[in-house]
């Protein structure tokens, strides 16, 4: 699907590109804009009164509209462009600094990206844990709704697991969050900003963030959101230092590429994927699904699907799946566990063609080191 928008493709024909949840590829038009800027307008913002200067801070201030609109965020001042969601969770931390008292309370996961929690566990002391739920793989809601109470600031959440690979269950853990307290909400969507549809609005969260470099755009650019309320609050200095133009025009133009394919078309076409991937790998009986990812019980991920193999080391198993040009991720993901899982992580461009190449190769690897 779209293939040919890839000059990835064209270029590594041989390559099978399994570690799109680490980045996305990028199609040619994203490519061309920022050839196009440093080749034709590379010019600083709000800096001169010359024409190409006066072009390039109105298509950055464009880029704030399209990105306003893709998330359905109220107005362009509830957006700010950062260096990427690691950035973005480092900001939010320095201006809760400025909000919460000592008996104020965080409740995050320490299941999620290092990311998105280590900023908060390194500046808080009064942290409580979310607890996952084995079964469905999601945040334990009676968990969670337990431990809300009047000292609740904060909640931190993810929409899709960078591990997992599922939703999360936010359409229906936040309207009980904003029964049970008035705190805080803030969610790390970097896995899901460009893979399905987003509105922050009907989220009815106070911020969210995501990196463009997994969605199609540049590396070193990322967005923050902040809804009207947590605005308010913020003293933190936006405006120091010149932004990552090529990184902003890459953005608006990966978005355009976006709504011209459809969000939609993209979502069902990874989750088709990921269906089709599960099954195939549930015929290898030497898996071990993380937390019963592999179980049939278990929902549809978003593209993203981690295991063990029984008796081999996940690290060196990546490396031959290398040898034979298969590019997938083995480490521990970015989570405070440290355990090593090989990741599979899809997207729309991928085949299941590809997916059968995988599982033949995989299939072997296994059966030669049983």
């Amino acid at each position: 699907m779209n293939r040919e928008d890839f000059l990835y493709f064209e270029n590594n024909p041989n390559i099978i590109y399994f570690d799109n949840a680490a980045t996305s590829l990028k199609p040619k038009v994203v490519v061309d804009k920022i050839t196009e800027y440093y080749n034709k307008n590379s010019y600083n913002i709000n800096r001169g009164i010359y024409k190409g200067a006066n072009l390039i801070s109105k298509e950055v201030n464009d880029a704030k509209k399209t990105v306003k609109e893709f998330l359905n965020a109220k107005n362009i001042d509830n957006i700010y462009f950062t260096s990427g969601s690691t950035e973005s969770s480092k900001i939010l931390s320095e201006i809760f600094k400025n909000i919460l008292n000592s008996n104020d309370e965080i409740l995050l996961s320490k299941k999620d990206h290092i990311s998105t929690i280590k900023p908060f566990i390194d500046k808080f002391s009064n942290i409580k844990e979310i607890l996952i739920d084995k079964k469905d793989i999601d945040y334990d809601e009676e968990d969670l709704y337990k431990k809300l109470n009047k000292n609740t600031k904060l909640v931190i959440l993810t929409y899709i697991h960078n591990l997992y690979g599922y939703d999360m269950g936010l359409n229906y853990i936040i309207p009980k969050i904003r029964e049970l307290t008035d705190a805080y909400i803030i969610v790390d969507a970097s896995q899901a900003v460009g893979h399905l549809n987003v509105d922050v609005e009907k989220l009815d969260i106070d911020a969210l963030y995501f990196s463009g470099h997994k969605m199609f755009s540049e590396t070193g650019i990322g967005v923050l959101y902040m809804n009207d309320r947590l605005n308010s609050l913020s003293t933190y200095d936006f405006s120091l230092g010149t932004p990552h133009i090529s990184g902003i025009l890459s953005l608006k133009e990966a978005i355009n590429y976006i709504n011209n394919i459809g969000i939609e078309k993209i979502e069902d076409q990874v989750k088709n994927l990921t269906s089709y991937l599960k099954e195939k790998l549930k015929q290898i009986e030497e898996l071990d699904g993380h937390m019963g990812i592999m179980r049939l019980s278990c929902r549809l991920g978003y593209g993203i699907i981690s295991f063990k193999i029984k008796n081999h080391d996940e690290r060196e198993v990546a490396s031959i799946l290398s040898d034979y040009n298969i590019y997938v991720r083995s480490d521990n993901q970015c989570n405070y566990d440290n355990e090593n899982y090989i990741r599979v992580s899809l997207h729309f461009y991928n085949t299941k063609e590809e997916i059968d190449r995988f599982i033949n190769i995989l299939t072997n690897i296994v059966k030669e080191r049983v």
